[in-house]
């Protein structure tokens, strides 16, 4: 059965596209602290965020094309089973 529930999504930053010499590239702002507040540790002791990048639908006030939002934590996450590998199965602090 499927959650008919939205999830609320965190924004964290915001960016555009730049012509450079050498190129378009993605020039994204970040938010720090939000970023730190949602991170959460591995395994192997280094501490990680999940975000996702995608375009707007139209250029905001700024002229940025980019949004970014950050995903859930990996402990928030399906479980998958012990036969299977996955990079999901973290110790969250």
């Amino acid at each position: 059965m499927e959650n008919n529930i939205k999830e609320e999504k965190i924004y964290c930053g915001n960016g555009k596209v730049i012509n450079g010499k050498y190129g378009a590239f993605d020039a994204l702002n970040l938010d720090v602290d939000k970023l730190l507040e949602h991170s959460y540790k591995a395994k192997n002791g280094k501490r990680y965020i999940n975000i996702n990048v995608s375009d707007r639908r139209e250029a905001d006030n700024y002229g940025n094309t980019k949004k970014i939002v950050i995903n859930k934590p990996p402990a928030q996450k399906p479980i998958v089973s012990q036969n299977q590998h996955s990079p999901d199965r973290f110790d969250v602090f």
